[in-house]
C-alpha cells in the first residue's frame, strides 16, 4: 500500500532527514525530570537538536509555546540560546520547572542559557508579552497538540494482553515509550486545544469559525506566533497527518494554508520517517487496507516576512 503523502508537498519538495535514533532524552536525560518520560507526545531528541543548531543562532530567544516537557527549552539552554516555555497543562509546567532547577543545580560552570517556563495560552501570547515585557523572539519551535485525541490510555494490563496476542512486543507501546495516546493527567485544563472538534477549511483557505474547532482556534495560535516573532524570523512546526473516521487527516497541509494565511512564508519542509507505528495506526491500518499508510511527520519552516509594523517596532519603541 502507497505511502501518504501531504498536499503541502505541492508547494515544495520536502527533504527527508536522516538522523539518528536515541532512547529516551539521551544526553539530557540526567536534566529531564524521570516523569517526562511518560509523556505521550515527546519531540525526537535528534529532530530538536537539528533544528536549534540549523535554524537558531547562540543567545537567540526561542519560543516553544506548546511545550509539553520541556526538552527544546533543554536543549536551547545546553547549546547557549534562550527559551521560552509556555504550556496550558499545570502537570507540564511542574515537569519544565523541576527541568528547570535540575539544570541550575548541575551546569555549574555556567555555559547555560535562561530557561523562563510559564503557564498561559498559546491564544494569549499578546498579553503575556505585553504584561512581562518579554522581547521578541528569534524563532519558534513547536509541535502542537492534536485535537480530539483519545484521553486514555486505557488498563495497561489490558493493552498489554492485547499486543502481544496480536504479536506485537509491549515493550514498543508500554512503559517508557508510551506514545499511543494523551493521557488524562496530561489534558486536565478546559483551554487545551486537543478537546475541541476538528473543524474545517473553508474554501477560502480560513477555517471555519462557527463554533471554536482546533483549526479556528490553531488560527488564532499563529497568528499570535506572527507578532510575537521578530521580521524575518521563523516558526518552525513538527505536525503529522492522523487517521479520522476512515480517512486521512492531513493536518500538514491546513497547517500551512493557516500560517500562509497569518503572513508566513513556507522557506523549507522536511520529512521525519517514524520510528516506529502507534497502536491506533497499526488497528486503522487493519480495519482499512486501503488506505494510504502515514510513516512520516512532515516539519514546516515558515518565515516571517518583513513588515512595517511588528512587535519588536513596539518592543524597541517601549525600550527608547
Amino acid at each position: 500500500m502507497m505511502e501518504f503523502v501531504s498536499e503541502v508537498e505541492r508547494h515544495a519538495s520536502a527533504e527527508e532527514l536522516s538522523l539518528e535514533a536515541v532512547r529516551g532524552f539521551g544526553k539530557y536525560g540526567v536534566v529531564m525530570p524521570p516523569e517526562a518520560i511518560t509523556h505521550p507526545a515527546k519531540f525526537s531528541v535528534s529532530l530538536v537538536e537539528f533544528l536549534v543548531r540549523r535554524y537558531t543562532k547562540k543567545f537567540a530567544v526561542v519560543l516553544d509555546p506548546f511545550a509539553g516537557t520541556g526538552l527544546l527549552g533543554v536543549v536551547c539552554a545546553l547549546n547557549r540560546r534562550h527559551a521560552i516555555l509556555i504550556d496550558v497543562e499545570p502537570k507540564c509546567v511542574e515537569i519544565m520547572e523541576k527541568a528547570r532547577r535540575n539544570l541550575e543545580s548541575q551546569t555549574l560552570d555556567g555555559k547555560c542559557s535562561r530557561m523562563l517556563v510559564l503557564q498561559g495560552d498559546a491564544r494569549n501570547l499578546t498579553n503575556i508579552w505585553l504584561d512581562l515585557h518579554l522581547p521578541p523572539v528569534d524563532a519558534v519551535i513547536t509541535s502542537p497538540p492534536y485535537s480530539s485525541v483519545d484521553l486514555s490510555g486505557g488498563d495497561p494490563a489490558k493493552r498489554a494482553r492485547r499486543l502481544a496476542l496480536a504479536g506485537h512486543d509491549v515493550r514498543d507501546f508500554l512503559g517508557g515509550r508510551a506514545r499511543n495516546a494523551v493521557l488524562s493527567h496530561y489534558a486536565t485544563s478546559p483551554a487545551n486545544l486537543a478537546r475541541l472538534p476538528y473543524g474545517r477549511m473553508l474554501n477560502d483557505g480560513v477555517a471555519d469559525a462557527k463554533r471554536p474547532t482546533y483549526l479556528s482556534e490553531m488560527l488564532k495560535v499563529y497568528r499570535q506566533l506572527h507578532w510575537v516573532l521578530k521580521s524575518g524570523g521563523v516558526a518552525i512546526v513538527v505536525v503529522k497527518p492522523f487517521y479520522r473516521d476512515g480517512r486521512v487527516v492531513d493536518l500538514p497541509h491546513h497547517t500551512h494554508i493557516l500560517m500562509t494565511s497569518c503572513g508566513f512564508v513556507l522557506q523549507e519542509l522536511y520529512k521525519f520517517r517514524l520510528p516506529s507505528r502507534s497502536l491506533w495506526r497499526i488497528i486503522n491500518e487493519r480495519k482499512r487496507p486501503e488506505m494510504p499508510r502515514i510513516r512520516h511527520e512532515y516539519i514546516l519552516v515558515m518565515r516571517k516576512i518583513n513588515t512595517n509594523s511588528s512587535q519588536a517596532d513596539i518592543y524597541n519603541h517601549d525600550q527608547a
